[in-house]
């Protein structure tokens, strides 16, 4: 079962998001289910999580939040295509993204290859498995609001899914 590694968007820029969510299902379109705001890091096709989550405490620990900027609307044009906010890429955004994959290095063997260094594009899911016809008012909708959205990334966690499930999460607050 795949594992998301997670950034979370703080309360104040989570609402705003849910918001266009919340729009996008009232008008028919699938959207990313059971998930909070964020922007994915890795995915792993298989995680030790015993392993994995007193690690990924301890990363928190070293790490403080990450400002961000959701200024534009992307789309993943694949089989069934995915509606995201894709956040202002910036150095910070990057070293976070490299670190933590640094840091994690020993799970690259289950890693996700288009979340890695170099072949990723940071992006807050709103809409997936869509139809030609929900792209249409997927865009439609999400035009309407307006970018950019501004806050910060402040905790990390782990989503297990097909079905999605939270499995834990912890502020970044940075100890050192």
């Amino acid at each position: 079962m795949p594992y998301a590694i997670e950034l979370y968007l703080d309360k104040k820029s989570a609402e705003k998001v849910r918001s266009m969510r919340t729009k996008l299902r009232e008008s028919g379109v699938n959207i990313d289910e059971g998930t909070k705001p964020h922007v994915s890091l890795a995915i792993y096709q298989e995680l030790n999580i015993r392993v994995f989550r007193p690690r990924l405490q301890d990363f928190s620990k070293q790490k403080g939040s990450l400002n961000v900027s959701l200024a534009s609307i992307g789309m993943f044009t694949t089989e069934y295509p995915v509606v995201f906010l894709a956040p202002t890429v910036t150095d910070d955004l990057l070293s976070f993204h490299k670190e933590f994959h640094d840091y994690f290095r020993e799970f690259d063997g289950a890693a996700w290859d288009y979340y890695r260094p170099g072949k990723w594009v940071p992006h807050c899911t709103l809409a997936m498995n869509l139809s030609d016809e929900m792209v249409g008012k997927a865009i439609e909708i999400t035009r309407r609001f307006s970018l950019p959205i501004r806050g910060a990334l402040d905790r990390i966690g782990v989503l297990e899914f097909s079905p999605n499930k939270q499995l834990f999460e912890y502020e970044m607050i940075s100890e050192l």
